[in-house]
């Protein structure tokens, strides 16, 4: 019996330290409205909801998140141990998600874990992440366990040192990095009186969001950017652009949510032209209606779902790390050789996964047009219509990992020149793609390939295209390298003469401040004419500006 004591007094007994490591750790919990009826997610669905990839309930009530304050101590666990991303990395990832018309607006942003509580008591689709310590009193939520484990069990994932031991061990490593919370810290949390001053505030806020009666509000963005560029003298036939200065483009982007399901997207471009001209275009014009996380449909002028960087950043230089894009993906009215617009519609949605997720885009819309330059937004040149499959990939096993690839069909009219007659007749095209991507807190890395054919009228040609950048994050800057080349078949009488292209850049990309970014690039690109006309070289160094 004795030794049965000794052995019990042997199991139960801590260190000292072992009771202080016990005592310092804070659980953070993910709580939803209480009539939610999910009792349990894993690891990977926790991180597909607050990334906004998934947004629906499986009651299909709408997901609304509701995001700790930047400097907490739950911010900091949701981005060392969710989102692997510091403050700054998740401003611009929301703000991608909007470009690409994925959300409408950012999360809302709760001061306090108080108000987030309250709030969620209101709002039945809603989530959100609190210290296990704020559930006191009649607290109306439903704590979830992830993977089965509930808060204070064994193997529980969020938690985090308390901050009252964390002050006094300065010295000893945290769990959560330290440049997860470097970036954009506020200060620690507010006192009673101004906690209770921010919980009234946003009452008062929730109050006056009820009051617009029944009208939509709009969210305005601007991108734009400015440059200073020195060209080295080329030897391709043609003079160097004047050393100068530079502004480039004004981006307006403009969304609202129409209803719960019905979105709007609206992007206007102010173009500075060679001519010393401001041209205005309206870059996307779309509806948008979102069946489930499955299924939407959009109408109107929107980007090509045509591989990966297209969609990502477009003319939201702020959002990319390079100061260009790669010549395979230039603009159609600056040479480009890809359909990077359309006028239709487009179906696109994702399916979920333990072990893997995929999303898709299928698309029909007008097509090209006797020329590559021609975009077909009001009429179109001929009856049939383009038609573009996109899929990608995401494994569970490697977040941040994306695969994907595509096909782009479409049928190009006949181009006659009054002066010089038929250039070419009736073309069938075909435009494969494939890429893949990776980008956590430290890397950034992406790369596609695009093969071109075109048939018809005796004409079967192949061109290609592709590029490879990699970029490596250190505190607030980002060097890079992209490698790309085009190479277009000579006999193509769609390209005409053009260039075939390789390029090397280097450069560096840093941000100041939250929502400026300075970037110094070198460019180094080989010209390999058509036949009869010289190769060249030119090298630039450009320095930007971007908002």
């Amino acid at each position: 019996m004795a030794s049965l004591a000794l052995l019990f007094l042997l199991i139960s007994w801590q260190s000292p330290n072992e009771r202080a490591s016990s005592e310092a750790r804070e659980n953070y919990v993910v709580v939803v409205h209480p009539e939610n009826p999910t009792r349990s997610i894993t690891r990977t669905e926790l991180r597909r909801i607050l990334r906004a990839e998934v947004q629906e309930w499986s009651s299909r009530d709408t997901i609304q998140l509701l995001l700790p304050r930047s400097g907490s101590s739950e911010k900091r666990v949701l981005l060392d141990l969710v989102y692997d991303m510091n403050d700054l990395q998740l401003k611009r990832y929301w703000t991608r998600l909007i470009y690409e018309h994925r959300i409408v607006e950012a999360p809302l942003s709760v001061p306090s874990p108080a108000v987030a509580l309250r709030t969620l008591e209101r709002m039945r689709g809603s989530l959100t992440v609190v210290p296990a310590s704020a559930l006191q009193g009649s607290v109306r939520a439903k704590v979830l366990a992830i993977d089965g484990i509930l808060p204070g069990d064994e193997g529980y994932p969020l938690w985090l040192d308390s901050p009252s031991i964390v002050e006094h061990r300065a010295s000893t490593p945290k769990r959560v990095s330290e440049a997860s919370a470097a970036r954009d810290e506020e200060p620690a949390a507010a006192s009673a009186e101004q906690q209770e001053v921010l919980e009234r505030l946003a009452t008062l806020e929730e109050a006056l969001a009820t009051q617009r009666d029944g009208m939509p509000s709009l969210s305005w963005r601007l991108f734009g950017h400015m440059e200073a560029e020195y060209e080295e003298d080329s030897t391709a036939g043609e003079p160097p652009a004047n050393n100068a200065f530079s502004i480039e483009v004004l981006d307006l982007l403009i969304t609202s949510a129409l209803s719960e399901r019905f979105s709007i997207l609206t992007e206007t471009v102010f173009e500075a032209l060679d001519d010393n001209e401001f041209d205005i275009e309206v870059e996307r014009l779309i509806l948008k209606y979102r069946f489930s996380d499955a299924l939407s449909i959009q109408g109107g002028r929107f980007l090509t779902t045509l591989g990966y960087w297209n969609s990502k950043y477009h003319h939201g230089e702020w959002l990319q790390t390079s100061i260009d894009r790669p010549e395979i993906l230039n603009f159609e009215g600056d040479d480009g050789i890809l359909p990077l617009h359309s006028v239709g519609v487009s179906l696109k949605g994702a399916f979920f996964g333990e072990a893997l997720s995929a999303d898709y885009a299928l698309e029909v819309a007008n097509g090209r047009g006797p020329t590559p330059d021609e975009a077909q937004d009001k009429l179109d040149a001929n009856d049939e219509k383009a038609l573009n499959l996109s899929i990608g990939l995401q494994p569970s096993a490697v977040p941040g990992l994306r695969l994907g690839g595509g096909t782009y069909i479409d049928n190009i009219p006949m181009n006659i020149d009054p002066g010089a007659g038929q250039v070419h007749g009736d073309l069938d095209e075909r435009i494969t793609n494939a890429y893949w991507a990776y980008e956590d807190s430290h890397w950034e890395a992406m790369g596609e390939y695009f093969w071109i054919d075109h048939e018809g009228a005796g004409v079967a040609t192949e061109s290609s295209g592709w590029y490879l950048q990699v970029g490596r994050r250190l505190a607030d800057f980002v060097p890079y390298v992209r490698l790309d080349a085009a190479h277009l078949d000579d006999q193509d009488p769609y390209f005409g003469t053009s260039d075939d292209t390789s390029t090397v850049a280097l450069g560096v990309r840093y941000d100041p401040v939250r929502w400026v970014a300075l970037t110094l690039q070198y460019e180094r690109t080989n010209i390999d004419a058509p036949a009869g006309d010289p190769n060249g070289r030119t090298n630039t160094v450009v320095l930007q500006a971007t908002f």
